[in-house]
């Protein structure tokens, strides 16, 4: 019984601390575009409603290979 258990939990802990890991790199994301993508959009014109409405929902795609995210210390997801 307590087998199973330290086994539960050793296969969670790496899905919890990816799950963590990923949430905070979409954070890290959403933060890029409003600080570093809104202010250039904005001086080419864009306006707010439009910027909002282009990004309204995007996340990074965790299927691109080698993808490095926003944060990271440049070695690619896995």
């Amino acid at each position: 019984m307590l087998r199973r258990i330290l086994f539960a939990i050793a296969v969670c802990l790496p899905v919890t601390a990816f799950a963590q890991s990923q949430q905070k790199s979409e954070t890290q994301y959403q933060a890029f575009l409003q600080n570093q993508i809104w202010p250039k959009a904005k001086a080419a014109g864009v306006s707010r409603a439009t910027f909002d409405g282009a990004l309204k929902g995007k996340t990074l795609n965790w299927k691109i290979p080698g993808l490095v995210p926003p944060g990271s210390s440049g070695t690619p997801a896995k």
